[in-house]
């Protein structure tokens, strides 16, 4: 386990007292700690070419979700109506409603759907 500290680039603190903000907490994870995965604003609206930006949380099993980096879920660079890349959902032009896009961490799966307006 670490902390990741970046300074505000100055010597002492700034002017609310901070001296360190805390960038990234990791710590060894196993897919017993989660309970589930879950898709911030997991059913959504979106028009054909819409890029849909995908933020996803692992739920422990005793404490608060924490925010996942994009390499820290899997997501298939394509699926049926859309394509993939760097925490980014493309609606395809032909997709049609819903679009069902599956994430996967940590031993659990959940699902971004996406309705075509």
């Amino acid at each position: 386990d670490y902390l990741s500290l970046l300074n505000y680039g100055c010597n002492g603190c700034n002017d609310e007292g901070v001296y360190a903000e805390i960038l990234e907490f990791k710590k060894n994870a196993s897919d017993d700690m989660f309970a589930s995965i879950i898709v911030e604003d997991a059913t959504r609206e979106a028009a054909k070419g819409d890029k849909l930006p995908i933020v996803v949380y692992a739920c422990p099993v005793d404490g608060a979700p924490i925010k996942l980096a994009n390499n820290q879920f899997n997501v298939a660079a394509s699926g049926t109506g859309y394509t993939y890349a760097d925490g980014i959902v493309t609606i395809a032009n032909e997709a049609s409603s819903p679009v069902e896009v599956g994430v996967e961490a940590f031993g659990k799966s959940t699902k971004l759907t996406v309705t075509i307006k």
